[in-house]
């Protein structure tokens, strides 16, 4: 599940945002996987990069993120992150498409990846959202009418109650 801000689902919504960055101590998304978020619901997961170094950013990494330059899109960083970098966390740059392509999406393999190592990539970490059509969305909604629909994990559920706090302090 890849969470964003009320305000940048408009973006998204808008196709001014195909991009986000997080800190994180190892991603949770990967490349090619089909990812459910609140308010936009599936979206693909084109490539994950670690960006080493914050200088590395650019004005078309604003862009890609929805903000009209660089000064913009640090000052959302610094107000979602009052730390940066926070501690032991490795800032990610996430690449998607929304809404999904009706075709199938690529295999994990036929998307780059470029700048996680191959440890990352063969973490036993379990991505938080599932790579079919199954999202955490749709299971919610169908639980009721069938015995064998799956329930969100606790993970999930407490990534979703923390977002709808955080929402609430936005609107």
């Amino acid at each position: 599940m890849l969470l964003l801000k009320k305000h940048l689902v408009k973006l998204v919504r808008d196709g001014k945002k195909r991009q986000t960055l997080r800190f994180w101590t190892r991603p949770i998304v990967t490349a090619g996987q089909v990812s459910f978020t609140p308010g936009l619901g599936r979206m693909l997961i084109t490539g994950v990069e670690v960006i080493h170094d914050m200088n590395e950013l650019t004005d078309a990494d604003a862009l890609a993120d929805g903000f009209n330059n660089l000064a913009e899109l640090m000052a959302e960083l610094r107000r979602i992150y009052p730390s940066i970098p926070p501690v032991g966390k490795k800032l990610y740059r996430i690449a998607f498409e929304w809404p999904v392509p009706d075709k199938h999406p690529p295999a994990a393999s036929s998307v780059v990846t470029s700048g996680i190592s191959k440890k990352e990539q063969q973490s036993t970490h379990q991505p938080l959202s599932r790579p079919c059509a199954d999202t955490t969305g749709d299971r919610l909604k169908h639980a009721r009418k069938s015995k064998t629909a799956q329930s969100p994990t606790a993970t999930e559920m407490a990534q979703l109650r923390d977002w709808i706090l955080n929402q609430r302090g936005h609107l």
